[in-house]
């Protein structure tokens, strides 16, 4: 196994009930933002250069994919939907096996969350490795319609307090 991460095998998972996540619909990347809000401290002493030190910190995640309405994932008219009720999501990103990329269970998969890290039930997910994980609120939708050209979508989700790191148990 490389020490590096194939972008592939990092699949991007949703839950809204209960502990099963499904696949975000058709994704083909998502970005994880963390930042730090600086607090201006320049003054009279301070001379010609700003200061600053650090204060909260927030964190945001964007996917883009392709447009499906396939029901065994977590498709676009469920992302709209839970855009439009203002619905606290669950998501997870965790590695899954490099055998299992191509053949990835859409039917979603049962995890349980614990402060000592995630325990999962399929096989498909790689064992002992970092999965992040937040509870967060879709901040933005858009729909891309090309002529001949695939319908994508882009959906940020701003994280409702820690982006955590677990471990896959």
């Amino acid at each position: 196994m490389s020490n590096y991460i194939n972008g592939t095998s990092l699949i991007l998972m949703i839950n809204t009930t209960g502990s099963t996540y499904k696949p975000v619909a058709s994704a083909t990347s998502h970005s994880i933002e963390k930042k730090t809000e600086m607090l201006k401290t320049s003054n009279k002493s301070t001379g010609n250069f700003e200061t600053s030190i650090p204060g909260r910190k927030s964190a945001s995640l964007t996917v883009e994919g392709m447009v499906s309405f396939d029901i065994n994932i977590c498709n676009y008219k469920t992302l709209s939907d839970l855009f439009d009720n203002q619905t606290l999501v669950y998501i997870i990103s965790p590695l899954i096996k490099s055998e299992n990329v191509p053949l990835f269970d859409t039917s979603g998969y049962t995890m349980t969350i614990a402060s000592t890290g995630l325990t999962n039930t399929q096989d498909a997910i790689e064992e002992g490795t970092p999965a992040f994980y937040a509870a967060a609120y879709i901040s933005a939708l858009s729909l891309s319609s090309p002529d001949a050209a695939t319908c994508t979508f882009n959906a940020s989700f701003d994280i409702a307090g820690e982006f955590q790191t677990l471990i896959i148990q």
